[in-house]
This record gives C-alpha cells, structure tokens and sequence, in this order.
C-alpha cells in the first residue's frame, strides 16, 4: 500500500456525513469556556473522577469517570508515557504520524447525566476548517491532556460547578462519561 493509503483511509473515516462526526456541538466554539484540569482521584470508595475548573476560580466541575481513563487523565496531568503506548498515547501518535493536530477538546453537554464531549481537530497547515469528532468526554480530556490541546466547556457544564468547601459526591444516578 502506498505511503498515503493509511492517510486517506483514515480521513475518509472522518469526513463528514461519516457515523464518526455525526453530532454537532451543542453549544457555538465561541459560547464555549476554556478550562483547565485541577486533579483526578477518587470521590469515594472506587469512584474517580476527574475536577475541571475556570482559571482564577476556585469552583470545580466534577465528572465522574471509570479507573482507565483516570490513569489515561493522571498520566497527561503528569506528563508520564508508559513504555509502550496505551490507548490515548497511541491515538496521540497516530494524529501526530497524519499530521493531525488536537486543538481542543469541547465538554458541550450533558444528555441523561452523561458528558459529552467533542474533538476538534485540523488536518494540515492549511486547512481552515476544523473537523470535530463525537468522544466521551474523559477520552477527550485525556487525549487533550497527551496532546496539549485546550479543554472548553459549554455553560450548561460550567453550571454543575460546585464550591470550593462542597464535597464531592458521587450524583444518583452517577453521572458517568
């Protein structure tokens, strides 16, 4: 196969109209906040979640997420690569060999308790129009986290944000990604 036949191949994937960029944003880009990730941990006994905040705030969007995507979240909070690549740093390899580039990563709802979220990425120097994929919302963050791209949330979202002195608890029904 040519050098260009997994590059076409996976493009085609993602063009739209494909089952993969199926879901618009919820919100506009611009409606959007940037965030920064505060932690990951455990809420409770066996629950992670991972804390988004506003820079300059001090209240946190708690998400609730399963134990691989916290390791996937902690290990880009702290920059570690394992010594073979796992999921997002294999996904985060694959964009970067297509010339790919993460940009952002959107938290744009919340639908029955679950977070979505959105990847917006540029294929190309050139390429004005971004392409955004449909994610769970703590693949995204994680992902985003490998790359360095920027994390946004709708305003929907930034309205679960609790106080600093709020304990965080798990939501019935859990709100999961």
């Amino acid at each position: 196969m040519p050098r260009w036949g997994p590059w076409c191949l996976a493009l085609c994937l993602l063009l739209p109209g494909s089952p993969v960029a199926a879901r618009e944003l919820a919100v506009p880009p611009e409606a959007m906040v940037e965030v920064e990730v505060v932690s990951v941990g455990l809420a409770g006994p066996g629950v992670p979640v991972v804390l988004l905040r506003e820079p300059g705030t001090q209240a946190v969007i708690p998400i609730f997420i399963g134990s691989a995507e916290a390791e996937a979240i902690r290990r880009g909070l702290f920059g570690a690569r394992p010594r073979r690549p796992l999921t997002h740093e294999l996904l985060g390899d694959v964009l970067a060999g297509l010339e790919v580039r993460l940009e952002r990563v959107y938290v744009d709802a919340i639908v029955d308790g679950v977070f979505l979220g959105m990847l917006e990425l540029r294929v190309g120097k050139d390429d004005p129009t971004p392409l955004r994929i449909d994610s769970r919302a703590s693949d995204a963050i994680a992902l985003g986290l490998q790359t360095g791209a920027s994390i946004h949330v709708s305003p929907q979202v930034l309205e679960t944000a609790l106080p600093p002195s709020a304990p965080v608890e798990e939501p019935t029904p859990g709100i999961r990604l």
